[in-house]
């Protein structure tokens, strides 16, 4: 009787399962420092390790007082950051408090890192997570932290050690929905107060055990209108960084996710703007979120030095007016006086 051959893939997995056993591991940069199965089986074949294992990679290896790299034998350990990075910004979640904590540990990321790489990767997880978020628009309440606070205290006090309310009447379920909805919806004037806004949600038993439908939905919501806030708010931070790498994939984030609300953090940086590739970037912002003081931005760019950020300007107005007039700024500047007229104000009328 003739013996079976193996496969090809079994040959080659054998040969490359025995380099591995014998220390030829093909990347040790990404290695967990793991078994030989565990490196053949996620190094060297691929397999997808889960979500939780890039966040911890990601948070051990930065000092939470300063977000310095921790002192560690691996010389790869910012390579592995800007790995878990990407892998958390592609990742799907089974429930919202999850990606709350990666959304806060990104913000971190693209604010604090100390290297350019990983907030430039950063500002890109941010921008892919906030695309995914899903919808739940509402109207917003300017808050500084006071009634923010005060709604919290009062939440604490609804609820036991376990998460239930103390009091479970349909009244006191109301309330707290009303409570939930009112966090929402709040429009914090700083990162810090926006990502505090955040952050006690995966922190709270009644969060992470709430049951009934209608707590869950507007915890839901809830969570999903803070993690937006956080994202936008990071990316507009981001703006400001010293590295032009980073700033570039912020204000694509800003643009991807068409966030009129950083146009004068934008415009501010504009001003000072001495990168090209940032400033093109800038003028797809503009084209994204349109409006006068966006168009006339883009005046100005159509007369930038680089003939890259020119062509960009002029794309990004024929975005926003619907027809190319050209590369002559005169006859843009009719446009954005025709479509944008001054407002006039009305004089009140004598009493």
């Amino acid at each position: 009787m003739p013996v079976a051959r193996p496969s090809r893939a079994l040959n080659a997995a054998v040969v490359i399962a025995m380099g591995v056993v014998c220390g030829g591991c093909p990347s040790r940069k990404l290695s967990s420092g793991g078994g030989a199965m565990d490196t053949l089986m996620y190094d060297v074949l691929g397999a997808e390790r889960d979500t939780g294992y890039y966040y911890d990679v990601l948070l051990s290896a930065h000092d939470r007082s300063t977000f310095a790299y921790v002192q560690t034998e691996d010389p790869f350990i910012a390579d592995k950051c800007v790995d878990a990075i990407v892998h958390l910004g592609r990742a799907s979640y089974n429930r919202l408090e999850g990606e709350v904590q990666v959304i806060l540990l990104l913000s971190d990321v693209v604010l604090e890192d100390w290297s350019s790489l990983a907030k430039a990767s950063a500002a890109g997880a941010l921008t892919a997570l906030g695309t995914k978020l899903p919808t739940a628009s509402g109207p917003e309440r300017e808050e500084n932290g006071l009634r923010y606070l005060d709604a919290l205290k009062e939440l604490d006090g609804m609820h036991d050690a376990q998460g239930r309310l103390r009091n479970d009447c349909p009244a006191q379920r109301q309330r707290a929905v009303q409570l939930v909805d009112e966090i929402g919806s709040y429009k914090f004037p700083n990162l810090q107060l926006t990502k505090d806004g955040l952050r006690f949600f995966p922190a709270k038993s009644w969060v992470t055990r709430a049951t009934d439908p209608a707590m869950r939905e507007a915890l839901d919501r809830a969570m999903v209108r803070r993690s937006r806030a956080v994202i936008l708010a990071s990316l507009e931070g981001a703006v400001l960084d010293r590295n032009h790498n980073v700033r570039v994939d912020a204000v694509k984030g800003l643009k991807t996710l068409q966030y009129a609300g950083a146009q004068e953090s934008v415009l501010d940086r504009l001003e000072v703007e001495t990168n090209s590739w940032v400033r093109g970037e800038m003028a797809e912002y503009f084209g994204a979120i349109g409006g006068r003081r966006a168009a006339e931005a883009l005046l100005r760019l159509l007369d930038d030095d680089d003939g890259g950020v020119r062509h960009r300007a002029r794309r990004a107005l024929t975005r926003i007016a619907g027809d190319d007039r050209g590369k002559e700024v005169a006859a843009w500047q009719t446009w954005v006086d025709r479509a944008f007229p001054p407002t006039v104000a009305v004089p009140a009328t004598p009493a």
